[in-house]
């Protein structure tokens, strides 16, 4: 099995690709455990923010390998959880199906999980 420092390397130019293509919009997608991606389409109306439909989820997650996270990008900032970042994940930290958040941001992609109520980077290595 692959680890997460692996899948990473393999996807951090596809998650890069799809940051430029979305540019100056966030892009959003999932990172798969076989080092693919699906990439999601950004409903949202602004460009600093991230929206992705629950049916377009069940969609990629139902004909894919196991997810390993979420990710989206921060255009014009560092890949650090804004406040609306922290409030999804405090939402979504309680669900069985809960994977980290991957940010890809102008200082490159970091993972985070939600622990003890607060967004806790993941160390990959």
């Amino acid at each position: 099995m692959k680890t997460l420092a692996d899948v990473l390397t393999a996807v951090e130019p596809l998650i890069a690709a799809h940051a430029a293509d979305e540019y100056p919009r966030e892009a959003v997608g999932i990172v798969f455990a076989n080092g693919t991606i699906k990439r999601l389409i950004n409903q949202a109306r602004s460009e600093k923010r991230v929206v992705a439909s629950a049916d377009q989820v069940a969609a990629a997650l139902d004909d894919s390998d196991s997810p390993m996270c979420f990710y989206h990008s921060h255009p014009r900032t560092a890949a650090a959880p804004s406040s609306a970042d922290r409030k999804a994940m405090a939402e979504q930290a309680s669900h069985a199906s809960y994977v980290p958040l991957l940010i890809y941001g102008i200082d490159g992609l970091r993972v985070w999980v939600w622990h003890d109520g607060d967004a806790v980077e993941m160390e990959v290595a």
